[in-house]
């Protein structure tokens, strides 16, 4: 009975550390196939409470195993509620060491996470809403990228 009160406790602690009261968004789109196919782009929607806040943009990525290439490129585009772009660019990451083929970022089995910062200590214009999008961006005639679980973002206060 103590080894289960302890065990409870021992959560609920780790639940309450866990939670990051900085966080204002984040979301995750699943791809259905674990295949993101270019046509797919998704869109996340989401809304800034004070625009004197500096925020950490973030694009997060989940992987199997079997992702066949080591790095994934992807354009994103950060607009405003009238539609208005305030950054778009296209990134380069490496989901797996290009060298020993070790997986990065966080994993548990065959799926891995990664986190990759977008936006730093950025303030934006105004409160309200704002849109990320986020597009996958094939180098040759291939139109999808398989073994891509899901992608999303997370929108936190900066320390």
């Amino acid at each position: 009975m103590k080894r289960l009160k302890f065990c409870l406790l021992a959560c609920m602690a780790l639940a309450f550390f866990a939670c990051d009261s900085g966080q204002v968004y984040e979301a995750m789109h699943k791809f259905e196939g674990q295949k993101w196919e270019d046509e797919d782009a998704p869109k996340f929607d989401f809304s800034i409470p004070d625009p004197g806040q500096e925020y950490n943009v973030a694009c997060l990525i989940r992987n199997t195993l079997q992702y066949p290439k080591h790095n994934i490129y992807l354009t994103y585009t950060l607009e405003d509620s009238t539609g208005q772009v305030l950054d778009s660019q296209l990134l380069k990451k490496d989901l797996f060491d290009p060298v020993t083929g070790r997986p990065l970022g966080t994993g548990l089995g065959d799926i891995f996470d990664h986190e990759f910062m977008l936006k730093e200590h950025f303030k934006f214009p105004q409160r309200g809403g704002y849109r990320l999008k986020l597009q996958q961006f094939v180098r040759n005639e291939e139109t999808s990228l398989p073994e891509i679980v899901a992608v999303g973002i997370r929108v936190s206060k900066s320390n």
